[in-house]
């Protein structure tokens, strides 16, 4: 390849992130996304309010048979470099 690797293969995997508790998702947000939280504190508190209440509300109804689980793929490249 142009790059000089060889043996390039390249698959989508499917992931699968499970929780309990629908807060877990507001919780996930304000610890590891930088700048969503920012965004949320400059909302007034009805507007952050409202935003917080859509996620929670989001999350619970993906949940089946008691556990709420949301899917997303991840991109997996593998290469050689001769």
């Amino acid at each position: 390849m142009a790059a000089g690797f060889d043996d390039v293969t390249f698959e989508i995997v499917g992931l699968t992130w499970e929780i309990e508790e629908p807060q877990q998702v507001v919780d996930l947000i304000f610890d590891s996304i930088v700048r969503l939280p920012m965004i949320l504190e400059k909302q007034g508190p009805a507007a952050r309010d409202a935003i917080l209440e859509a996620i929670v509300s989001g999350a619970e109804a993906m949940r089946e048979n008691g556990t709420i689980r949301f899917a997303f793929p991840a991109a997996l490249a593998v290469a050689r470099k001769p």
